[in-house]
């Protein structure tokens, strides 16, 4: 049973891994929006903006998911509080 646990906590760590890469990516793209400065380009803001909140909201629940993971391992919980 504990290799399994240890095969598990590893994958959990890879998949956590690729998440902060995909959190570091949102979080560009959230920057990126400051380039739009004329009105005309409201409707392109307005789609990257519902785009970027979609991620958001999928970070937000995998945060969950890998907190409540770590919990049930008995690991310290990652602070994702950058992401609330």
């Amino acid at each position: 049973m504990v290799k399994e646990k240890d095969k598990f906590v590893a994958l959990m760590q890879q998949e956590q891994s690729e998440f902060d890469l995909k959190f570091a990516e949102v979080a560009t793209k959230c920057t990126s929006i400051v380039q739009y400065q004329e009105i005309e380009q409201f409707e392109e803001v307005a789609s990257q903006a519902k785009a970027i909140q979609a991620r958001l909201d999928d970070c937000v629940k995998q945060s969950k998911v890998y907190n409540s993971r770590e919990g049930l391992t008995g690991n310290d919980e990652t602070n994702y509080e950058n992401i609330f």
